[in-house]
């Protein structure tokens, strides 16, 4: 999977936020799925649902960086239980919360 920031003005931060982006990249979809002068092809379809994807899938940096910093937080207390483990063979399972 390619990961890309993109850099949006700030006057478009709200729209981002309500998610109008997918809103208006689907209206362009059914724009162009009925116009009677077409000069898009499958291409131009393909990069249209991949946007309305990408956007649809997409969150704030901060929450994504959140979000990857829990993941390695949780990754560290595995390999320090797998650690202990390894030092202390008789080293007691733990349970889940």
């Amino acid at each position: 999977m390619l990961y890309v920031t993109l850099e949006i003005p700030d006057e478009f931060a709200t729209h981002y936020l309500k998610d109008r982006f997918v809103d208006s990249l689907k209206r362009i979809k059914c724009d162009l799925a009925g116009a009677d002068l077409v000069v898009c092809g499958r291409y131009e379809k393909e990069t249209l649902d991949m946007l309305i994807e990408a956007f649809d899938c997409s969150m704030e940096a901060d929450e994504k960086l959140r979000f990857v910093s829990e993941e390695l937080e949780s990754a560290n207390d595995d390999i320090r239980i797998l650690e202990m483990k390894l030092k202390y063979p008789d080293f007691p399972e733990l349970e889940d919360d």
